[in-house]
């Protein structure tokens, strides 16, 4: 008879005999915000509602032990033994939760107190027997008694793993898998292994004392959080969905998205797919949210949006308020549109990203799109994790099978593949629905976001004396162009000083430029106030003529303003020209 069996016993007996297990009582929150009933039926101890969760807490052994129940429990009910400190990744906590998992905490119990009085005392259990007997317990009550999968994931901090490893070792069969947390000293900081519900198998005990090779571990890079619950009911009952992807000119380019379309359909074959192809090379975050209802809604609604901007938002030099302001606003603004648009955020790989994350840090795009996503719950990709920790377990390189920023046909699958598993581990874990539910609309981050964001045709707004509009603008240098920003209407000048009045009602303005080997220096007023210069020109620009948004101030107070421009007589000889595409408006 195992170690477990006997413990198992040990643990129902005192249950029955109600001495182990306290209740410590009910709280308050117990009867907001219900759970299924399987969450909340015959759960022992305080139970508190913390909104994506609840809580219960217990003693067990002289521990306390802590678990967070999902509002969403998958098939199995699998669950995640944090051997290490409390809360020590609360956002992993959060993830995994949303994928269904039930994440448990047991703290070490307190050590026992030296042994005195008479010579016949039976002798106190050491701290270690004490921890294990706790252990046992806790396990026994979570499988047993409230049904939690019967083999379970231990994640384990590096001061912990002889803990974890004498856990193993008593019964191997119960654990399904042992994941190192970022602490561990062999694995960059910040890693994290996320664990697919269905996963049923086995890591050695050896991997708590040493490096397994990475190749052995269930890893994902994304992170489901609220799931896509709506877009599985449109393509599953009523067969139809809708797919924007939004982007820069890897979304532009073909390939992966591609791919994900005719995954999609080759499993849905009954569903009718329609796609919004919304990328446009070098556009970034500001861009996106300036022209998302031109390029994203002017035809009709889309249910599911697909989101990337990390690229463009770091080469175009974009600070993290700006992307923060662009992202946020692209979301609000597209809920606003649709209450129940699904959203995804990917973030794309450059040697920059990988060189950053190999010094153990998070490029920081990723980070600010991540708080985002976060803020409004929106499932994500990390591919430029992926893609850096697969280059480092050896099964590809980077020059020769990914190529570029722009990825080869093996870097298209890559990013495809990625998609549909994040899109096939939504839909599996989202709860059945029979209509769609709106998203909740947070407070904002920024109250200056881009939210407001639209596009101003120059035809009609703006008085202008010194300028013209070219009714289809064509370069004549031989210079490359953008599809969208040729053969349009352009407000043109190439006269010194020429005034442009736009006369605006919002918290922000600015104008989209095409900025070309002839671009000259602008100079703009805001309400009057003094004049300020800003060189058009951007690194790409000698043999580019680049399609680029110049936010010329951002943090207005809501209300009337006044824009004033001239191209600057600071302008240098062989340049002297500026074009604009729209006027830009944040309302």
């Amino acid at each position: 008879m195992s170690t477990h069996s006997q413990a198992g016993r040990r643990a129902h007996n005192i249950d029955r005999g109600g001495r182990r297990w306290a209740v410590v009582g009910l709280c308050a929150a117990f009867a907001a915000a219900p759970l299924a009933a399987q969450q909340a039926k015959g759960w022992k101890g305080l139970q508190r509602d913390l909104g994506a969760f609840r809580q219960v807490r217990f003693e067990v052994e002289g521990a306390t032990a802590r678990v967070a129940l999902p509002r969403h429990p998958v098939a199995g009910h699998p669950w995640v033994w944090r051997f290490g400190p409390l809360a020590a990744d609360p956002v992993l906590d959060q993830r995994l939760l949303a994928r269904g998992f039930y994440v448990v905490h047991l703290t070490r119990p307190a050590a026992p107190h030296p042994p005195g009085g008479a010579n016949d005392d039976p002798p106190k259990p050491s701290s270690t027997e004490l921890a294990h007997a706790a252990e046992e317990a806790l396990f026994d009550y979570l499988s047993a008694d409230q049904g939690l999968g019967a083999r379970v994931h231990l994640i384990v901090a590096s001061d912990w793993k002889d803990q974890a490893a004498a856990f193993v070792a008593r019964d191997p069969q119960r654990v399904a898998a042992v994941i190192a947390a970022a602490a561990w000293p062999w694995l960059p900081p910040g890693r994290a292994y996320l664990l697919r519900p269905e996963a049923d198998r086995l890591d050695q005990i050896a991997f708590l004392k040493r490096h397994a090779a990475p190749g052995e571990l269930q890893q994902d890079w994304h992170w489901l959080r609220a799931g896509l619950a709506n877009s599985k009911l449109l393509l599953e009952k009523e067969r139809r969905l809708r797919i924007a992807f939004l982007g820069g000119s890897i979304t532009y380019n073909p390939g992966w998205k591609e791919m994900v379309v005719a995954s999609l359909q080759a499993q849905h074959p009954q569903a009718t797919l329609e796609v919004v192809a919304a990328g446009i090379p070098s556009v970034d975050s500001s861009g996106h949210a300036f022209r998302l209802e031109r390029d994203v809604f002017l035809h009709g609604p889309v249910d599911l949006l697909v989101v990337e901007a990390a690229v463009n938002d770091a080469t175009n030099g974009r600070d993290a308020r700006e992307q923060l302001r662009a992202m946020e606003g692209t979301v609000r603004a597209a809920r606003r549109i649709n209450p129940a648009l699904d959203v995804v955020f990917l973030h794309f790989a450059t040697p920059a990203f990988l060189n950053s994350q190999r010094q153990g840090l998070t490029p920081e795009v990723v980070r600010v799109h991540e708080r985002v996503a976060d803020h409004y719950a929106l499932p994500s990709i990390d591919l430029a994790r992926e893609v850096g920790d697969r280059i480092d377990r050896g099964e590809f390189r980077w020059k020769e099978d990914f190529v570029d920023l722009h990825p080869s046909p093996f870097g298209q699958r890559l990013y495809a593949e990625a998609l549909l598993r994040l899109l096939q581990d939504a839909w599996r874990a989202a709860a059945p629905g029979t209509k769609l539910v709106g998203h909740p609309m947070p407070a904002m981050l920024d109250r200056f976001s881009y939210d407001g964001g639209q596009l101003l045709d120059v035809e009609n707004h703006g008085i202008a004396v010194g300028w013209w509009i070219d009714e289809s603008w064509r370069p004549r240098d031989g210079a490359g162009v953008r599809r969208g920003f040729v053969d349009v209407p352009m407000l043109v000048t190439d006269e010194k000083n020429a005034p442009v009045l736009l006369h605006f009602e919002g918290r922000g303005v600015g104008i989209w430029a095409v900025v070309g080997p002839d671009v000259g220096v602008l100079e703009y007023s805001i309400d009057f106030g003094p004049f300020r210069t800003l060189d058009l020109r951007t690194r790409w620009s000698a043999g580019l003529h680049l399609p680029w948004v110049y936010l010329l101030a951002t943090d207005l107070e809501a209300g009337d303003h006044r824009l004033e421009m001239h191209l600057s007589e600071s302008t240098p000889a062989d340049r002297g020209w500026l074009r604009i595409a729209w006027f830009l408006v944040n309302r």
